[in-house]
């Protein structure tokens, strides 16, 4: 048998380099992806976090505002004599509540049900659900309404 000359020799080294350095190449790309999809989850997992964080504050402040509203005696009032309703739901409410930016609507509801006045904008229902509370998305904005009764 005749041996091989230096140039197959030279060749399959070189062939068997790229084939070793290709197996590399497709582990690292591998290993990469498999950190880029645990950083993407983590990243995932913070954002969802800081979300619901997020919401359960909101909530929580907008709950103790209807609360305070709630148990405010001049919201009572509104319901023996609502004459003075829209100067109170449009000013005094602001002026003496301190109401966020994100709360877009107060209205009073009548024991059946009924808005004491429609409401002037169209973030709350013109009557009361039997909900505490829903949710409704809107021109792509979702909105939250909540309901607490008032206590005289």
């Amino acid at each position: 048998m005749k041996p091989h000359s230096v140039n197959f020799y030279v060749l399959s080294i070189a062939l068997a380099g790229l084939l070793l350095l290709s197996l590399i190449g497709v582990n690292m790309a591998y290993e990469i992806r498999k950190v880029e999809q645990t950083f993407n989850k983590s990243h995932m997992d913070s954002a969802k976090n800081e979300l619901q964080r997020g919401i359960n504050t909101t909530l929580s402040k907008v709950n103790t505002i209807a609360e305070q509203l709630a148990t405010w005696d001049e919201t009572s009032q509104q319901l023996s004599d609502p004459t003075y309703y829209l100067y109170w739901r449009q000013t005094r409410v602001h002026n003496v509540q301190t109401i966020p930016d994100y709360v877009k609507a107060i209205e009073i509801y009548r024991a059946n049900g009924n808005a004491l006045l429609k409401p002037r904008e169209n973030y709350l229902p013109d009557r009361i659900p039997d909900l505490p509370a829903f949710a409704r998305l809107e021109n792509d904005r979702p909105w939250l309404c909540i309901f607490k009764p008032i206590k005289q």
